[in-house]
């Protein structure tokens, strides 16, 4: 078993201070980039070469170089021959990769313009058939009031017949348009249904 017979140096209190001050940053940063400047020139890496001086170099242009542990270690190992203990690899966070088949292309099947359009479409049906439920409400008012006193006269039944022939065709139309509002389309034809009694109605009543 063989025993290591390098020297440690320990550094002194004045050098962790000068290593601390945000005087001495540039002398070590300087002499880092001189020392990437001239490792480039080497196209290979030597497992057996100090790996600090890499560590330290690619550090003191990172953003940890105002760090303070950074810089005691940099004031260390310019004084010392013996490779430090290397700072920790955690400080440095790699930039996450992800692979292509985790990224997502947009689909061309989805438009979210698609729902704006939706959203106006319906608005506009929406209007339409409230349209045309206030129109049956002036019908049905229309025969309350002959209902109640005004003379009968032949012409107002073929005014409501119209009306309530335009009525049906609205109907059949807003059930092609709108599929989806049967409730409404119900509720519709239990109208037309109810004004259609109430002539019939009237007409016997009448004759």
């Amino acid at each position: 078993m063989s025993t290591s017979t390098h020297s440690i140096i320990i550094p002194s209190n004045s050098e962790i201070e000068d290593a601390f001050s945000s005087t001495n940053t540039p002398d070590y940063i300087s002499a880092s980039i001189d020392y990437i400047s001239s490792s480039s020139r080497n196209t290979s890496f030597d497992p057996s070469e100090d790996l600090s001086k890499y560590l330290l170099a690619s550090l003191a242009i990172s953003p940890f170089q105002d760090d303070p542990y950074m810089k005691v270690m940099q004031a260390y190992n310019a004084t010392s021959n013996e490779s430090p203990i290397p700072p920790s690899l955690a400080l440095i966070a790699p930039p996450t990769i992800f692979p292509p088949s985790l990224v997502l292309p947009p689909s061309p099947l989805f438009d979210s313009r698609d729902f704006f359009l939706l959203e106006e479409i319906l608005r506009h049906q929406k209007r339409a058939h409230e349209l045309h439920l206030e129109h049956i409400k002036q019908v049905e008012e229309k025969i309350d009031g002959l209902c109640n006193g005004r003379v009968i006269i032949q012409q107002d039944f073929e005014i409501l017949e119209t009306e309530l022939q335009e009525a049906r065709t609205q109907i059949s139309r807003f059930q092609k348009e709108q599929m989806g509002h049967n409730d409404e389309i119900v509720l519709s034809r239990v109208r037309i249904s109810t004004l259609e009694m109430i002539i019939e109605d009237i007409q016997i009543r009448h004759r």
